[in-house]
């Protein structure tokens, strides 16, 4: 499926797991996997993100809990994630992050994912 990618200066949200968030360090493959979702702030509000972020990632019955959120714009992600794959040749792809608008997920509208 080809969808429209998220504009560069637009704003996102990534929740941050305990399964990335180890001692106060965020890992490095925070976003090293396949179809990483995260919400448009332009079309959830924080505190809906959020709310969506805690229902949906954390998982106790696996030890998984929701430990913050990251925000930031789509053209630094995408330049700041193509400088971490160059700098590590432990990541298990060849990729490099464009968010796409995804509006498969009824009661989320802001979702986009990564590709």
């Amino acid at each position: 499926m080809n969808r429209p990618p998220c504009g560069d200066e637009e704003d996102l949200i990534r929740g941050i797991t305990s399964a990335h968030y180890q001692q106060g360090d965020i890992s490095g493959k925070f976003f090293a996997g396949k179809a990483v979702s995260v919400n448009r702030l332009c079309r959830t509000e924080l505190a809906a993100a959020l709310e969506i972020f805690q229902r949906t990632l954390s998982n106790p019955d696996k030890g998984v809990s929701l430990e913050g959120y990251a925000t930031f714009k789509h053209l630094p992600l995408k330049e700041e994630t193509l400088k971490y794959v160059s700098q590590n040749k432990d990541i298990e792809r060849d990729f490099h992050v464009v968010v796409e608008q995804d509006d498969s997920i009824p009661d989320n509208p802001g979702h986009a994912a990564s590709s």
